[in-house]
């Protein structure tokens, strides 16, 4: 990544896509159908259940683009051929072994092979696919001179291992019940059947001998097609024949067939053996195609007749000529120009691959599909059995074209079909994506409709589009995710997923910054908590990637964004009253008006002041708020305002400014958490482990949000004779605890459990100064009144006061309705004890 924002803009800017290419009308109009994928050579031979784009020859050559092996293939065939009809051995190899990896093009060379020799006349310019100009030529002459190949196909997936018979259609066709009986008929009709039905019912193999008087039948050469014989091996080697199966008397077969065909051109057989599901026979079939063509070798001294359909660099090449009517080379070489120097011109943000000069070649060949889009397709996709490589990269681009000509409103700056045009938006993306996941066990689907796409525009890539397309840029979230999406399916060697360098090569446009892409990326990852993917993972040194399950701080991280408003307050109010705990002061929370403050003399209140309303950067300035409600009063919610009888009574707990911040992040991802919890399998999915660390991270997040709390309510104010005063409260156990220790650590309350104090301080503090006597009511009030007084938690420490000041100090104590006159004693104060409460009890003092 380049420190530096680069800008890919050119001086001359490279055509659109859409001025220099012209899709197929097929594909333009999204009418390249399903079926027309799967090419079917047993429908093309055996049924008119074939697309035209297969079973009409001319339509077939016409988007059909001539590979290497394509045009070896058929100059073999018609060399051959040719020969055959002029009575001329050729000493080529009769043995045409097409030996391919699933999807390698194999099916289309033996259609192409059917139509050559059952409709020559149909094929536009054989010079196009016939390598020899003068053995195209002849065999035209030859066709136009009667020539009539005789042609067999045996689909083995089409027949079964107790029925061979391929053209149900046909009224005259014998119920066949090997390869050979089925073979005979479809060469020479029921003249050829006859001659080997024996060996068909009995379902043993003639020799070589006899298969070559078969061929003898007739002038014209035959062509044998031979497709999928490895899952008819894997049938027949059910079924027992004496000793023996019909696996192996296939076997058997085969090595005559093969045999016959050497040192003549009356025969030929094109034999495909894919690497399927079918390993071990078609490793049986392809050792004895081998074996054949070694002896053959060693007589003929010719070069083995096995061919690749399609070459690893010609895959391009054919997917272009499927899609695109027509190619502008003016518009490939300008566009091709600016992108390399837009590599060039910035080799540390590309691979250095991307850098080599050799790169202008592989952008010319694969314009105006993107390189990385044919390497991901073939190279990366190719390796899942069930990815057929040609065929399922013409399906996915076949959508991406008609997608990408669908919006071009939206893409005037386009210049490559791209790996995001493969969006899981069209259905035919998506149910491809679903069986790629399948088979490499990863489930992205919820990462899909979390983060790349959802019908109602919320996943987290849109979001992030919505960032740039609002100025004018294209929508570089779904293009970083889409992309991102494909790079994750398939586990290289160092892993799945992809890193910036690559990435910027698969998506990068020369009119957009690279800059933007490295943003929008850093916010899909989770800088932009608005827009950060839940299933996105990587970066900082790993491969970015989309897993199946979340990244659960992003998801978290996320929702927090998206909380209705008061729902991590409520949190954030449940956390604070369990912090407070229990104790004997009256607690009361968020009080804003003096109302909500009772002026009693009885009871103490603790009033802990909402967050919202009231937060301490300056500790020694009382907040406003504190103040009146420390001095005022009142009956109701505005009401009329007078002074507050019993100021000390009240205290006050507040939170600091600069950490209540910290509790509130917390509470919301507590919110956030239950969130989740409360909406699995309806917004979230999350498997058993996952809901489990989510469990924890409730866990983690509710104990952090009791230490938020408490580290934040550390502003204590309380009465004293100056006003109020202020402690730092550090809470331990309970804020309510914590309040009392430190009150009870500034002399400021009477515990509870205290003794009684001595007539000093009684006269100093309680006492009326002037007074001979005061009721217990009227002392205890004083508790609330006098602001140089501690504040009295409890009556038991005033009781004990009161007895000792009558025991020990003088004083009297009597209950008015007993006692009505003074009574002497010898000291100068006396005691009378009275019965307990609600009657008021006076002291008096001579």
């Amino acid at each position: 990544m380049s420190d530096t924002p680069t800008t890919t803009g050119t001086t001359n800017r490279p055509p659109s896509i859409f001025d220099s290419c012209e899709p197929r009308q097929d594909v333009l109009t999204g009418e390249l159908a399903e079926d027309q994928f799967a090419a079917s050579l047993a429908d093309v031979a055996h049924s008119d259940d074939a697309p035209d784009v297969y079973a009409d020859p001319r339509l077939f050559f016409e988007k059909t683009y001539p590979t290497s092996g394509l045009q070896e293939l058929l100059t073999r065939l018609a060399t051959r051929f040719v020969g055959a009809h002029n009575d001329d051995y050729t000493g080529t190899n009769g043995i045409l072994r097409l030996d391919t990896s699933f999807g390698g093009g194999k099916t289309h060379n033996q259609i192409a092979a059917y139509h050559l020799a059952e409709s020559p006349s149909a094929v536009p310019d054989l010079s196009d696919f016939i390598l020899n100009q003068d053995i195209a030529d002849k065999y035209t002459d030859a066709a136009a001179l009667g020539l009539d190949v005789n042609s067999a196909v045996f689909v083995g997936t089409h027949v079964d291992a107790e029925d061979a018979r391929s053209n149900y259609d046909d009224p005259d066709a014998p119920a066949t019940k090997t390869m050979w009986g089925e073979m005979a008929y479809q060469l020479f009709g029921r003249e050829g059947y006859e001659f080997l039905r024996e060996n068909d019912e009995n379902r043993t193999p003639p020799g070589t001998t006899k298969l070559e008087r078969l061929f003898e039948w007739n002038d014209n050469p035959s062509l044998i097609l031979i497709d999928e014989i490895a899952a008819y091996l894997e049938q027949a080697a059910a079924v027992e024949i004496g000793d023996s199966t019909l696996a192996k008397q296939t076997n058997t077969f085969l090595m005559s067939l093969l045999s016959a065909t050497q040192n003549n051109d009356k025969v030929t057989v094109v034999l495909s053996i894919a690497d399927t599901a079918f390993a071990d026979q078609a490793e049986d079939v392809r050792g004895l195609v081998s074996e054949t063509i070694s002896e053959f070798n060693s007589i003929s001294d010719r070069v083995e007749g096995s061919i690749t359909p399609t070459e690893d660099n010609e895959i391009a090449a054919v997917l272009r000529h499927r899609l695109f009517e027509s190619v502008a080379e003016d518009g490939r070489d300008a566009t091709v120009d600016a992108y390399m120097s837009l590599y060039t011109g910035d080799r540390d943000s590309f691979p250095d691959s991307a850098t080599n000069p050799e790169h202008r070649d592989r952008l010319e060949d694969s314009y105006p599909i993107h390189p990385t889009v044919i390497d991901t397709l073939t190279e990366e996709l190719d390796s899942l059995p069930s990815f057929q490589r040609t065929r399922g990269a013409l399906k996915l681009l076949s959508r991406a074209v008609y997608r990408l000509w669908q919006h071009q409103s939206d893409y005037q700056e386009r210049h490559f079909v791209r790996l995001f045009d493969m969006h899981p938006s069209d259905g035919d993306v998506r149910s491809t994506l679903l069986r790629l996941f399948s088979s490499v066990d990863m489930d992205f689907e919820a990462a899909i409709k979390a983060d790349i796409f959802s019908e109602d525009g919320t996943a987290n890539a849109e979001e992030e589009d919505r960032n740039w397309v609002k100025n004018g840029h294209p929508p570089l979230g779904t293009h970083l995710t889409t992309a991102i999406l494909w790079k994750s399916i398939v586990k290289g060697a160092d892993g799945r997923g992809t890193t910036r360098r690559p990435l910027r090569h698969a998506i990068a446009n020369t009119e957009v910054e690279l800059a933007h892409y490295d943003d929008a990326l850093n916010n899909l990852l989770g800088e932009g908590r608005r827009s950060a993917c839940f299933y996105l993972h990587g970066d900082n040194g790993e491969k970015i990637q989309f897993k199946s399950e979340p990244n659960l701080t992003k998801l978290i991280d996320s929702v927090v964004e998206q909380l209705q408003d008061g729902l991590a307050r409520r949190h954030l109010e449940e956390a604070l009253d369990e912090a407070l705990g229990q104790g004997s002061l009256n607690v009361i929370v968020g009080p804003e008006e003096p109302h909500e403050i009772p002026d009693t003399a009885d009871e103490a209140h603790l009033c802990v002041m909402d967050f919202d309303t009231v937060t301490i950067t300056d500790y020694e300035t009382v907040p406003e708020a504190i103040q009146t409600l420390f001095k005022n009063t009142a009956s109701s919610s505005g009401g009329q305002k007078t002074p507050r009888v019993f100021k000390n009574n009240v205290v006050f707990l507040a939170a600091s400014a600069n950490d209540v911040s910290d509790a509130k992040r917390t509470a919301e991802r507590v919110a956030a958490i239950k969130h989740i919890q409360n909406n699995l399998g309806d917004q979230y999915e999350l498997n058993t482990e996952q809901q489990d660390k989510l469990g924890e991270r409730l866990d983690s997040a509710k104990g952090t949000l009791d230490q938020d709390i408490k580290k934040a309510y550390t502003h204590l104010y309380f009465p004293t004779g100056d006003g109020l005063a202020h402690r730092n409260v550090t809470t331990d156990s309970t804020i309510h605890q914590s309040v009392i220790e430190k009150l009870d650590e500034a002399g400021a309350i009477i515990p509870e459990g205290e003794d009684a104090y001595g007539v000093d301080w009684f006269e100093a503090t309680i006492w009326n100064v002037g007074s001979t006597s005061m009721t217990t009511r009227a002392i205890e009030e004083q508790f609330g009144k006098r602001q140089d007084a501690e504040i009295l938690l409890s009556p038991i420490p005033l009781r004990k006061t009161i007895a000792q000041l009558v025991r020990e100090d003088g004083y009297a104590y009597w209950d008015e309705g007993a006692c009505h006159r003074k009574r002497h004693v010898r000291s100068s104060r006396v005691r009378k004890v009275c019965p307990a409460q609600p009657q008021p009890c006076k002291m008096w003092v001579r």
